[in-house]
């Protein structure tokens, strides 16, 4: 339940980012850099699970879009022993920020307990940061759900599993008739190749429709 209100309150605190102050302290909520109120006229690249792959009756594709936890710099800066931190769907009490080359390390950074955070610059922009978790993954927030029309065309890539049984740098990409797309999808799935996840799939919308679905078989951040 805990865990609950606190992504209720994170969701709800979206899109600008805020910082709370309290009797016992400041809460500091992530930004997020998916807006569901301008996505769709928006578009462009957003990182989507299609778990299941569902395309209904219209020919649009539904699916979970998720926004990269980020924070600024300065609020980072201004966090004290005692504050809250939302970050990896949890929400944790601050009591050391050591700042490195990388970011910033909360309470010692992810790897060291189950109370730390790891932030790392987002592109390079010494300004804002994000939340990494084990693996370098990126943690991201469910912000909605979307519904667009599949384009006539639509490329779909997941990643090629060799004939040694293992996964490589290289993609099965194919062209596909909007009408085949829920199947080729739900085939790959069969066989194994596809894990549809935040971490790993990133959908292409342009003029409101879906135009290419990316599949990594590593996290792609």
């Amino acid at each position: 339940m805990k865990k609950f209100f606190a992504i209720l309150t994170a969701l709800m605190l979206a899109v600008t980012g805020c910082v709370l102050a309290s009797a016992e302290g400041k809460t500091l909520s992530p930004a997020y850099d998916v807006d569901m109120e301008t996505y769709g006229d928006e578009g462009g690249a957003v990182h989507v699970s299609l778990d299941p792959v569902q395309v209904d009756e219209t020919g649009c594709l539904i699916y979970s879009v998720y926004a990269l936890d980020m924070y600024y710099k300065e609020d980072i800066e201004a966090l004290q022993p005692g504050d809250k931190l939302f970050a990896n769907d949890e929400e944790l009490t601050v009591n050391t920020v050591e700042k490195t080359e990388y970011g910033y390390e909360i309470n010692g950074g992810y790897d060291e307990t189950e109370e730390g955070v790891s932030l790392r610059y987002v592109d390079e922009d010494p300004e804002t940061l994000y939340s990494m978790m084990l693996d370098d993954v990126a943690s991201r927030t469910l912000v909605g759900q979307a519904a667009y029309p599949l384009a006539d065309k639509v490329t779909v890539r997941t990643y090629k599993m060799g004939d040694d049984g293992d996964y490589h740098d290289e993609y099965d990409e194919a062209e596909l008739d909007k009408a085949d797309v829920a199947d080729y999808l739900k085939a790959k799935e069969a066989e194994g190749i596809l894990f549809s996840s935040p971490d790993n799939t990133v959908l292409m919308l342009v003029n409101g429709q879906v135009t290419d679905i990316t599949v990594e078989w590593g996290p792609n951040c």
